[in-house]
């Protein structure tokens, strides 16, 4: 008999899902977090390196499984049983958690950069599993929906927890505290995995069919990607929203580089109210999020990708012309959040965020719904890599930009050419659905 969820408003079948994400997220960032702080204040003082090398080299770990790995991920779940997937990456994150307890307790920095890289892989692969594992959890797109929603709010708040925790756990010398951390984080892991919910039976038979299913892979990741990519674009919606989630990804990284030598240069603050200020705009990307699936009900109302995007832009714009003149003088922490232009900006940046938490939850609700059964994990994995391209091309095209015009201007640009793209996609969502409606 099929395994049914009748309750509409119930997501208790994703929540294990919710929590491993969290885990695997915390994980990640606090890993990110010490070698970042570690290559700010040690390397570069010792060794007398330049920084913003290293600190590529730290972002390329993160992201080279993404493009290398995305491919096989995304064919191996939709061929083979998602819960069994989900319950070894667990169990891999756990091998990985304590490898990276104890480099982290020993000071080995090295191996703890390969550590970043293993963390990546296990990332790539639970980014394939996460959602579309959630149509066979669900009857309804209500359902899928809010569950999307609070798996995105689960990333948004691991990455910020994570970030913050492992900052302070490296400054204050809490180095044995930080690695029983990583490693209790990868034993929760593997707990939550044992409470995953069975499967629909339907859908259990679906995949045990999946195992026949011809699917192909490759040694070349590139190949392997292309002939993925061949397939899924053959939705010419699933397309679109590819290119618009990459889209979302871009702007996410060029305002997250941007933003801090903004706030040094025209807001006179220093790397705290940087901090606060990706805090607040992590917050609001989570609350968006959960905002948008509870508001929209399963229901995929395109336009809200469109009109959120020029949201964005405006409240970017203003928060532009309110800082424009670079500021000579440093202002303390305490100062600048207690001023009242402080306090502007928080409430701005958080209007900002909440904008593109609804913008991101559409696109990948939208995914989910557009794809087939059968194909469902790959197109998740093609998305991922077209977000990691899109974002490799927005943050070089800001590095060349940034030798001729100042970050305020790339700010201005980036916003500009947003405002843009959000006009013409909100009109093509219009006129689609005016044709769709007259047929």
């Amino acid at each position: 008999m099929k395994q049914s969820y009748s309750n509409e408003n119930s997501i208790v079948p994703a929540i294990p899902v919710i929590i491993i994400q969290f885990l695997s997220g915390f994980a990640e960032s606090v890993v990110r977090s010490i070698l970042m702080i570690f290559i700010a204040f040690s390397i570069v003082k010792i060794f007398e390196f330049h920084q913003q090398p290293l600190v590529n080299m730290v972002n390329l770990f993160a992201i080279v499984p993404t493009l290398l790995f995305s491919s096989y991920a995304g064919k191996f779940a939709d061929k083979y049983n998602k819960k069994t997937m989900l319950r070894g990456l667990t169990v891999y994150q756990l091998i990985i958690a304590s490898v990276a307890a104890l480099c982290v307790y020993y000071n080995l920095l090295l191996p703890l950069l390969f550590i970043l890289l293993f963390l990546g892989i296990q990332q790539t692969i639970l980014y394939s599993v996460r959602f579309s594992i959630l149509a066979e959890y669900f009857n309804t797109t209500k359902q899928i929906g809010v569950a999307t929603g609070y798996i995105e709010f689960s990333w948004f708040a691991s990455v910020l927890i994570g970030q913050m925790y492992g900052s302070w756990a490296v400054t204050s010398q809490k180095i044995s505290l930080l690695a029983v951390t990583i490693f209790v984080a990868g034993v929760l892991s593997v707990g939550a995995g044992l409470f995953l919910p069975k499967i629909n039976n339907d859908s259990l038979t679906n995949n045990k069919n999946n195992v026949d299913l011809p699917i192909k892979f490759y040694w070349n990741p590139f190949k392997d990607f292309w002939y993925m990519f061949e397939e899924v674009i053959r939705d010419s919606r699933i397309y679109l929203n590819m290119n618009v989630t990459g889209w979302f990804w871009a702007f996410c990284a060029i305002n997250t580089t941007q933003t801090a030598l903004f706030a040094a240069r025209y807001l006179g603050v220093d790397g705290h109210i940087f901090g606060i200020i990706m805090g607040v705009g992590t917050i609001g990307m989570g609350l968006g999020s959960v905002a948008c699936a509870k508001i929209s009900r399963g229901v995929i109302h395109r336009e809200i990708i469109g009109i959120s995007a020029i949201v964005v832009s405006l409240v970017t714009f203003v928060i532009l012309f309110l800082h424009h003149e670079v500021v000579l003088m440093s202002i303390s922490c305490r100062q600048f959040i207690f001023s009242a232009g402080g306090i502007i900006l928080f409430a701005l940046v958080f209007i900002k965020a909440i904008a593109l938490g609804f913008y991101s939850l559409t696109c990948y609700t939208e995914a989910q719904i557009q794809a087939t059964g059968s194909n469902k994990s790959q197109v998740m994995s093609t998305i991922a890599v077209f977000s990691a391209i899109y974002v490799i091309v927005g943050s070089g095209i800001c590095t060349v930009l940034q030798i001729i015009v100042s970050s305020w201007m790339i700010l201005f640009i980036t916003a500009i050419v947003n405002f843009i793209l959000a006009i013409l996609y909100y009109k093509h969502v219009r006129i689609k659905s005016i044709v769709d409606f007259a047929k």
